[in-house]
């Protein structure tokens, strides 16, 4: 399984460790690619990456899970199902709304679905605390996408 998230952390391998001894959990499995070059630690992505993993390895404890980590998520999207680094993709990040990008987003992004989907790979996505509305009026790209096919 692979999780696209846009920062790595520098504590996340401590902080899951003692969420896997806390909840009696194995040891995890995780390999970092940095498609596009280690962005750095980016503060604000430390809870939603160490939320994610915390997920996956609660409900596939045993699953070698591949964070690939780019500011750009569209480009990490692309790199998973370019080089079929694993056939399940998660995330929770908001892509923006249809009216927040250029249609040329959208395009790219429909590409990207379609090709995951030739390639067997599903995409689950986090639809947020507020669902498929997640702090616009409008549903989410890949919510509203996936949801309508």
């Amino acid at each position: 399984m692979a999780i696209v998230v846009a920062s790595a952390t520098p504590t996340l391998a401590r902080g899951l460790a003692v969420f896997s001894r806390a909840n009696h959990l194995p040891p995890l499995s995780h390999t970092l690619l940095y498609p596009d070059g280690n962005p750095g630690y980016v503060p604000s992505w430390f809870e939603e990456t160490t939320m994610d993993r915390k997920l996956v390895h609660a409900l596939a404890p045993h699953a070698h899970v591949v964070l690939v980590v780019s500011p750009n998520l569209l480009a990490g999207f692309q790199y998973i199902v370019t080089h079929h680094v694993a056939p399940i993709v998660s995330f929770s990040a908001v892509l923006g709304t249809e009216s927040s990008h250029p249609k040329a987003y959208g395009v790219h992004l429909d590409a990207l679905l379609k090709a995951a989907a030739q390639s067997g790979i599903t995409i689950l996505k986090g639809a947020g605390e507020r669902g498929a509305f997640s702090r616009t009026t409008h549903p989410t790209c890949i919510s509203r996408r996936i949801a309508h096919g």
